[in-house]
């Protein structure tokens, strides 16, 4: 299975993303139901196949939230935060979780879904 964000699934099926979240709501489709712990959500739903045109994510693969990637990488939040605003850090994969800075959402998934 795949995740890729609603929005591109909406532009694939040919539907606003409205009639998207009726169909998540209604179970039509599965989505992954959990915040990124950010200000922006991303809605990710499911998918058995997806065109080569749209990016997507591995669903057997945790992704992390900045607090969860600065327990993993044993630094404080701060240390993180800043490193991500000076673009130290760049998207990692340590035994089936990830994170992937928001910056680099598009370059990294590419890379991490090859």
């Amino acid at each position: 299975m795949r995740l890729i964000a609603a929005e591109d699934y909406a532009d694939w099926k040919g539907v606003k993303i409205q009639e998207v979240y009726q169909l998540i709501k209604n179970g039509d489709i599965r989505s992954l139901n959990k915040s990124n712990g950010g200000l922006k959500r991303l809605e990710l739903v499911y998918v058995e196949q997806v065109p080569e045109h749209i990016l997507s994510l591995d669903s057997e693969v945790e992704y992390l939230n900045q607090k969860q990637a600065a327990k993993k990488l044993n630094v404080s939040v701060d240390s993180l935060r800043k490193r991500l605003r000076e673009n130290e850090v760049k998207s990692f994969t340590i035994k089936g979780y990830c994170f992937i800075p928001m910056n680099q959402f598009n370059e990294s998934v590419t890379f991490i879904g090859e």
